[in-house]
C-alpha cells in the first residue's frame, strides 16, 4: 500500500493504456499531472490553442490507429476544446479527453471557471462524466479506453475534480491493471447466414464494388482487405481513414470513395452489388442516391448505421477485422473471376483523370493552377510519406491530384470540412512517424485557423512541410457566389 496523488496514479493508468505522450496547455489545477509526467517519462507536448491540440491528438491516431490523450484546463480551456472534440467525433477517433474542474464542494455554487463541461462534451462525445474520487481513477480510464476503441470509435471526455488531481489515494499493489481486451471476440462476428449471402451476391454480380471506410483503419484489418480484395478479384474504394489502408496504385484499388474528388467514384451507380465495409451511408453518398440500383452489403459496428437513409440488401453491425476474416476463409473456398469489362472501365476513368489533371497543371489561364501546386508536391512523396489537407477549395483540388501511399497517411477532415485542421494534423502525425516526410496542404484561409501552432512546431522541433496556395479568399464561398450571380 502506498499514497500518491491523484495526478500522479492517472499519469499511471495511463501509461498501462500504453500513453507515453500527452497534449495539453498549462492550467493551475493540472500541476500534479504535470510532475507526475517528469516523474514517469511521460512527453508532454504544449500547444498554443486547445482545439489544436485536440486536432494534434487526432493526428497521432490517424497516423497510429491507436487512442490519444489530451489534457486541458478547466472552464474556458475545456470550451476551447470543443471544436476539436466535435471533429473527433464526426470523423470517429478515439481521442481522450481530460479536463479539470473546480473541486467537488464548489461545483453548483458558481466555482472558480465553472462550466456545465460534463453536459457540453455529451452531445459531442461517446461517454462524458465526472470523477470526483481518487480511488476510481484506474475504473474511469479503463473504461474510457475500451468506449472510445469499442464499436464505431470517437473520442470521451472526463471532468476530474481539483482536489481528485491534487489529493492523496492510497493505491493498492496491483491496483493499476493493463488495459481490458478490446479485440473482437466471436461474438463480434457476423451471422454465417450474411457471409454466404454477401459472397454470393458479389459472385454473381457484374459489377461489383468494395468500399472500406474508417472502421476498417481502426480494426486495424488492411492486412486482410488487401488479401480479399485479391482474392475475389472486386475493384476497391476507400474514404476517410481508411484511405491508403490499401495503396491507390494497387491495381485493385480505385483511389477515393467520393465523386467529388475521383472520377472513378462517379462511376459507383453503375455497380450492380456494392460491399459497403466500415462507414455510414450519409450525406458523403448523398444519403445513397449515388449507389444507383447497386444491391447493397453494409457491414458496419454500429447497429444504429445499418440501413440508415438507404436500403440495404443485407447487413450486419460487427467488427470489420472479424467480418473480412470471415468472408475471407469462405471466399476461399470458391473460384473468383475478375470482371474484367468493369475493371477495365474503371482503370480508363482512371487514366482520363491523370490526363485531365496533367492539362490542368500546365494550364496558364488562370494563373498558377492548384492542380500543378499538388502535382508537384505528389512528385516528391514516397510510399511512407503523409499528407495533411486542409481548406476548402484547394483542398479539394489537392485530393482531386494526389494519391494515399500508406495507412495513415492521409489526413482530411472529410466529414465536417472543419479548416484549421491540416498544420495540427500533421504535427500529431509528425511525432508519431518522425522518419515519413510530412506535407500540409492548405488554403490561406484554412492555416489562418491554426497559424500560431507554428510556434508550437518550432518548439518542440516538428520539422513538417506546409505548401500554402494563397488566392487571398475563401475561395469555395467565392466560387459559390459567382455561381448564384450567374444564375441571377
Amino acid at each position: 500500500m502506498e499514497q500518491i496523488t491523484g495526478g500522479l496514479l492517472l499519469i499511471r493508468a495511463l501509461k498501462a493504456h500504453g500513453i507515453d505522450r500527452l497534449f495539453t496547455i498549462p492550467g493551475a489545477p493540472l500541476f500534479p499531472f504535470y510532475e507526475a509526467c517528469l516523474d514517469e517519462g511521460v512527453e508532454v507536448v504544449v500547444g498554443r490553442h486547445e482545439s489544436g491540440l485536440v486536432h494534434m491528438a487526432e493526428g497521432w491516431s490517424r497516423a497510429t490507429g491507436n487512442p490519444s490523450v489530451v489534457l486541458v484546463a478547466p472552464g474556458p480551456g475545456h470550451s476551447n476544446a470543443m471544436p476539436g472534440l466535435s471533429i473527433a467525433f464526426a470523423e470517429c477517433t478515439p481521442v481522450i479527453l481530460l479536463s479539470g474542474i473546480d473541486v467537488m464542494a464548489n461545483l453548483g455554487k458558481g466555482g472558480r471557471q465553472e462550466l456545465p463541461q460534463v453536459e457540453m462534451a455529451a452531445p459531442i462525445s461517446k461517454w462524458s462524466a465526472l470523477l470526483s474520487n481518487g480511488k476510481r481513477i484506474p475504473e474511469y480510464i479503463a473504461k474510457a479506453f475500451r468506449i472510445a476503441m469499442n464499436g464505431m470509435p470517437g473520442p470521451v471526455h472526463i471532468s476530474i475534480t481539483a482536489d481528485t488531481i491534487s489529493g492523496l489515494v492510497e493505491v493498492d499493489e496491483g491496483a493499476i491493471l493493463p488495459p481490458l481486451n478490446t479485440q473482437p471476440t466471436a461474438a463480434s462476428q457476423a451471422e454465417p447466414a450474411f457471409v454466404e449471402q454477401a459472397l454470393s451476391l458479389l459472385a454473381g454480380a457484374e459489377r461489383p464494388l468494395i468500399i472500406a471506410g474508417a472502421a476498417v483503419f481502426w480494426s486495424h484489418a488492411g492486412d486482410l482487405l488487401q488479401r480479399f480484395i485479391e482474392t475475389v478479384k472486386i475493384p476497391l474504394m476507400t474514404v476517410e481513414q481508411s484511405r491508403g489502408l490499401i495503396p491507390d496504385n494497387h491495381p485493385y484499388c480505385f483511389g477515393d470513395g467520393y465523386g467529388t474528388v475521383n472520377q472513378a467514384a462517379q462511376l459507383e451507380d453503375r455497380a450492380d452489388v456494392l460491399l459497403l465495409l466500415g462507414d455510414r451511408i450519409d450525406c458523403a453518398f448523398a444519403y445513397g442516391s449515388c449507389f444507383g440500383a447497386a444491391k447493397v452489403i453494409h457491414i458496419c459496428p454500429d447497429p444504429d448505421e445499418i440501413g440508415k437513409n438507404h436500403r440495404v440488401e443485407c447487413g450486419a453491425a460487427c467488427d470489420a477485422r472479424a467480418a473480412l476474416a470471415q468472408l475471407l476463409e469462405a471466399a476461399g473456398t470458391k473460384q473468383w473471376i475478375e470482371p474484367t469489362a468493369w475493371v477495365t472501365t474503371l482503370r480508363d476513368a482512371r487514366r482520363d483523370q491523370a490526363i485531365r489533371v496533367r492539362k490542368m497543371a500546365v494550364s496558364t489561364e488562370l494563373g498558377v493552377h492548384p492542380a500543378w501546386i499538388a502535382l508537384e508536391v505528389e512528385n516528391m512523396l514516397g510510399d511512407q510519406d503523409i499528407l495533411a489537407f486542409d481548406g476548402g477549395d484547394f483542398s479539394s483540388w489537392a485530393r482531386y491530384c494526389t494519391t494515399a501511399r500508406r495507412p495513415g497517411g492521409w489526413l482530411a477532415s472529410t466529414v465536417l470540412g472543419h479548416l484549421g485542421v491540416g498544420l495540427p494534423y500533421a504535427m500529431g502525425a509528425k511525432l508519431a512517424f518522425p522518419e515519413s516526410k510530412t506535407i500540409v496542404l492548405t488554403g490561406d484561409g484554412g492555416l489562418g485557423f491554426s497559424v500560431m501552432e507554428f510556434e508550437t512546431a518550432v518548439r518542440h522541433r516538428i520539422p513538417v512541410v506546409i505548401v500554402v496556395a494563397n488566392d487571398a479568399a475563401y475561395r469555395s464561398e467565392e466560387h459559390t457566389s459567382e455561381l448564384q450571380s450567374l444564375r441571377h
